[in-house]
């Protein structure tokens, strides 16, 4: 019988659900050993992938991706935090920050189904549009 990945990562979850730090890696472990019998070692990336985000979803917590040419400070980067958790009402966010050289200026910040694009690129073509348009 075939499983998916998304199979795999429910039941690992819930197995593991309430279970203590010790209790989980034992778990974890035998699962993982289940999973190579199977034969299936090769959909682990996609199991650990669908797990990630049903524990997010479980738990409350975003996933955020900000896209800047340079490394954001703190300060600007807690203020995007705080806008997530406003939009959103998860209880935490987790940022990764991606240094883009290509991005001109401003940031592209990515959660859930959202894009907020600020970046120059951006602007620069909105802007030729409207001249375009204009003529």
């Amino acid at each position: 019988m075939k499983v998916s990945p998304k199979h795999y990562a429910t039941a690992l979850y819930e197995i593991t659900e309430n279970s203590s730090k010790e209790e989980t890696e034992v778990l974890a472990k035998k699962f993982a050993e289940v999973v190579f019998k199977q034969g299936d070692a090769s959909k682990t990336d996609d199991i650990l992938k669908q797990f990630e985000k049903m524990w997010n979803e479980k738990n409350n917590i975003v996933k955020a991706e900000v896209v800047s040419a340079h490394k954001i400070n703190e300060k600007e980067l807690e203020k995007i935090k705080q806008h997530i958790l406003k939009k959103t009402s998860a209880k935490e966010v987790e940022v990764e920050e991606v240094i883009d050289k290509k991005v001109l200026g401003g940031v592209i910040i990515r959660y859930n189904d959202y894009i907020i694009n600020s970046g120059v690129r951006r602007k620069i073509k909105e802007f030729t549009k409207t001249i375009k348009k204009s003529k």
